[in-house]
């Protein structure tokens, strides 16, 4: 590589927001012709790293004699954005900023790319990247056929893997930003909360069923029942693979005196593990749907009859990156008989909240079928 390879590495801040978003326009336009004509503005495209990209992501900008050369953009352990400079290709650039993402992602990081960028597939190839999947791009923003690549430290080839569940993402850290009141995820917890707390004032006196998929530390269910009188007349199943999160949610229902809420560890991806705690009044799908393909989602979707009790209420949350699948998810929600409640969708983050009643026919649990396998 020479000495082009030369460049400094530094995080973004709010003064890159015009240069990042020249590149980002600039890079596409020159590598990927296919792609449909860009239909926002220079001025628009900045507005969205100021306010989107910036608040949501980590960035880190390649620098060479104080000339901006390229960007990465990692959101949690997905590289959402690499782009260079068209001038600023084959000198080493992309990978010094792909390093960087990858010092910083030490359980792995995905990423998502057309099938037709061949470029980018070797690139990402030649460092270590593998396929997960392929779509036909019907939930991308460009309907081009995409794929998903993972790459994951040496160290962790060998991590366990279980059914739906696997060990590459550290999900006891993954709770830490709850800490942090002004986080994204602490604000996606207090929606969560709100939800669950309007649900019980809905059906007050009623003895009523709870199971939450993948519950981590119970924050949303244990939080909201540590502070109710009525607590008692909820019993709950919380599925949570992870045994130091395990450990966390039984800890914080023990000290809330919740006799009634078991937590059990288990592997939410398979129907199996659901046995005895449905037909449920309330399933919760709290951070399940943005850890796993498209096309798990649908399917944990079509199956969500099975763990519904008559008039239940399924609460879930899923980002709003692009590709945006939430309006495909709540009509599949819509075409397995559910009726939507509530869709919150707050401006200046990418998470949502969907609240949706059950207006079908319960199923019968088919224990022999799987909802998901995690990506992440």
């Amino acid at each position: 590589m020479g000495d082009d390879v030369r460049a400094e590495i530094r995080l973004a801040d709010g003064a890159d927001a015009a240069v990042i978003a020249r590149i980002h326009l600039h890079s596409r336009a020159a590598t990927m012709p296919y792609l449909p004509p860009q239909k926002r503005s220079p001025e628009q495209v900045t507005r969205w790293v100021e306010d989107v990209l910036l608040k949501e992501c980590r960035i880190w900008v390649a620098v060479r004699d104080a000339l901006v050369l390229g960007y990465a953009a990692l959101g949690g352990d997905v590289l959402e954005h690499l782009y260079l400079r068209p001038d600023a290709r084959r000198q080493g650039i992309g990978t010094l900023l792909l390093d960087e993402v990858r010092r910083h992602s030490p359980h792995g990081v995905s990423l998502h790319v057309f099938q037709q960028n061949t470029d980018a597939r070797a690139f990402y190839e030649r460092h270590g990247f593998t396929v997960l999947g392929t779509s036909d791009g019907s939930q991308n923003m460009e309907h081009l056929p995409d794929m998903t690549l993972r790459w994951t430290p040496n160290d962790l080839l060998g991590s366990e893997r279980r059914g739906g569940m696997t060990a590459r993402t550290d999900w006891q850290a993954w709770h830490e930003p709850y800490a942090d009141e002004r986080s994204p995820l602490s604000r996606r917890l207090r929606l969560v909360r709100q939800e669950i707390a309007a649900w019980l004032d809905e059906r007050p006196g009623e003895r009523l069923t709870v199971v939450s998929a993948c519950a981590g530390q119970g924050h949303d269910l244990v939080g909201v029942l540590a502070g109710r009188a009525d607590a008692h007349r909820v019993r709950a199943t919380l599925l949570e693979y992870d045994p130091g999160n395990v450990a966390a949610a039984r800890d914080a229902a023990g000290r809330a005196g919740l006799a009634n809420v078991a937590v059990e560890r288990a592997d939410a991806g398979r129907l199996s593990s659901y046995a005895g705690a449905v037909p449920a009044d309330l399933v919760l799908l709290a951070g399940v749907f943005g850890n796993v393909t498209d096309h798990d989602v649908r399917r944990t979707v079509a199956a969500l009859p099975q763990l519904c009790a008559a008039g239940a209420t399924v609460i879930w949350t899923r980002t709003r990156r692009t590709p945006d699948l939430t309006p495909a998810l709540r009509g599949w929600l819509r075409d397995a008989g559910f009726v939507e409640r509530a869709f919150h969708a707050p401006e200046g983050v990418l998470f949502s909240v969907g609240v949706h009643r059950f207006a079908g026919t319960p199923h019968p649990l088919d224990a022999s079928e799987e909802l998901f396998t995690f990506v992440r």
